[in-house]
């Protein structure tokens, strides 16, 4: 579709939701044609606070487990046994935390939260 000079975009408020349409002309583009942006739902600030309190969660337990291999060392040392055990347990851990995925999806699926869509 071949655009001229004349058009536009302008917000449609009809649904309020910021997606665009195409006018013909500059005459044409309604009086009411500001954009608004819409209220945060919670103010903006506990979302703030989820997304913080999921990079620390994510960095504690991801950065535990794959970082696991740097203190196998000490951990031999300190339980004076051999690397293969150590090695098992890192391994369990990290089995574990993918085999937890089925486990919270039959939960989800079980106990119905909110939905969002």
């Amino acid at each position: 579709m071949a655009t001229t000079q004349n058009e536009t975009l302008v917000v449609d408020k009809v649904e309020n939701v910021g997606f665009a349409t195409m006018t013909s002309t500059l005459d044409e583009v309604p009086a009411t044609s500001t954009q608004t942006r819409p209220a945060a739902v919670d103010g903006g600030c506990q979302g703030w606070m989820v997304v913080a309190a999921s990079f620390v969660v994510n960095v504690l337990i991801y950065g535990i487990t794959f970082t696991y291999g740097i203190i196998v060392p000490s951990l031999v040392d300190h339980f004076r046994c051999g690397r293969s055990l150590v090695g098992g347990i890192g391994s369990l851990m990290i089995g574990l935390s993918w085999i937890s995925g089925t486990r919270v999806s039959l939960c989800r699926r079980t106990f119905v939260v909110n939905q969002m869509s």
